[in-house]
């Protein structure tokens, strides 16, 4: 198996993304070639970027530029996954329509915002309905750091231009898909549930066969995207659907893109029994996603024959990139913690499958998951509480349990 190097959810926020990158032995940025600076892979190696490329940070544009770059260079080194926060801006191409009188607006929109111009409609619909309440302004701060107009109509004009023929993001989502699957290891941006397993939103019915359901996932997107191109909104509304939680709730666990593997504390929680069951016997024993952030770290929770690890670390402590590698038998993963006392700790995580220990299992004392190990030896506890915070000690647990797949 090839080394597998794996980042989610940058989200616009280059600091992140050059933690990634920093003395990464599977991708480096290099100073500049006939288009300026770019990404390379190294060879008999992959990298996996697991979606949600925009909305919080000043980089977007300079991360899409990359990602799709990289992209059409090494093509069979290089998997684009599409996130939610990458999908949703399909929705600007109907809703901040040019003529008042072609937008269908989501609901609520004041009633003053109807005929509004797109510069004062746009930062209402992102920060209201998007959960990107920084994305307008962070767009203006890129648009102003290279020199380029950056008043509200030229950021809106900038927003929705990545949507349109040839936009940075659209090209993104085209060179991307829904799924991946590298030997044992499958990733998806959200998580893969008793919900979503084997469904594809435009079919009748379910698969039980993986390989048949991510060819059709990744044909759904496609046909999506093909309808963009055609302007055709139903064609493409389905899978802005699908990215969406569902109306009135805060989930859409029948999406791999919107579901999460937790629980309403942003506590891991393994898939259900049966999924579990139909994964490994079609030989996957190891679920990669982002999308729901568990702190500072990458964790790894485990049954006696499957591991799931997040690796979503937006909203925590330190919005550290961290670097996370995979190969056939083994993960291992960098990065920084800050603890409840205000102490800051390397993170230096090394997992082998099959391993024994602490690592991916529950403290018998706290309930806390032993998800990373700190590079004095100790492992980090975390723990969700309400209210998106989150308790992040370190100790050596003495008992441990390792969690059962839910039911």
């Amino acid at each position: 198996m090839a080394t597998i190097a794996y980042v989610t959810d940058i989200e616009g926020l280059w600091p992140k993304f050059a933690a990634f990158l920093h003395r990464n032995p599977v991708v480096r940025l290099c100073g500049r070639n006939q288009h300026g600076e770019y990404l390379h892979v190294n060879p008999d190696c992959v990298f996996v970027f697991g979606g949600d490329a925009v909305d919080r940070g000043p980089a977007a544009l300079r991360l899409l530029r990359l990602l799709v770059d990289v992209k059409q260079r090494q093509p069979e080194q290089v998997v684009l996954l599409a996130g939610n926060r990458d999908i949703n801006k399909l929705r600007l191409l109907h809703e901040v329509a040019p003529s008042p009188a072609d937008r269908l607006l989501p609901p609520p929109t004041p009633a003053e915002l109807r005929d509004a111009s797109r510069a004062e409609l746009l930062p209402w619909i992102l920060t209201h309905t998007m959960s990107a309440k920084l994305a307008f302004g962070c767009r203006q701060q890129e648009l102003a750091h290279n020199g380029a107009a950056c008043d509200d109509a030229a950021v809106a004009d900038s927003l929705i231009a990545d949507v349109s023929a040839d936009g940075l993001l659209l090209r993104f989502l085209k060179l991307a898909q829904l799924m991946y699957r590298h030997q044992r290891t499958l990733f998806v941006h959200g998580a893969v549930t008793a919900a979503n397993f084997g469904l594809t939103p435009t079919q009748l019915g379910r698969t039980t066969d993986v390989t048949q359901w991510q060819h059709d996932l990744n044909g759904f997107f496609a046909q999506a995207l093909a309808a963009v191109d055609r302007g055709e909104r139903a064609g493409y509304a389905p899978l802005v659907a699908y990215q969406a939680p569902l109306s009135g709730k805060k989930l859409n666990q029948s999406s791999v893109v919107y579901a999460r593997p937790t629980d309403d504390c942003f506590n891991p929680q393994l898939p259900p029994a049966a999924v579990v069951a139909a994964l490994v016997a079609q030989g996957i024993d190891r679920l990669v996603v982002g999308h729901s952030p568990i702190g500072d770290a990458p964790s790894l929770i485990r049954s006696a024959d499957f591991e799931l690890i997040l690796a979503d670390n937006s909203y925590s402590r330190l919005e550290h990139g961290a670097q996370l590698l995979l190969d056939g038998t083994s993960a291992q993963w960098t990065g920084r913690a800050r603890l409840d006392d205000g102490s800051e700790h390397m993170i230096a995580t090394c997992h082998r499958s099959g391993d024994g220990g602490p690592l991916g299992t529950l403290d018998a004392q706290t309930g806390g998951l032993c998800g990373a190990r700190l590079a004095d030896g100790r492992y980090l506890l975390s723990r969700g509480l309400p209210g998106w915070q989150r308790s992040q000690v370190a100790a050596m647990p003495m008992q441990w349990t390792v969690p059962v797949s839910l039911k």
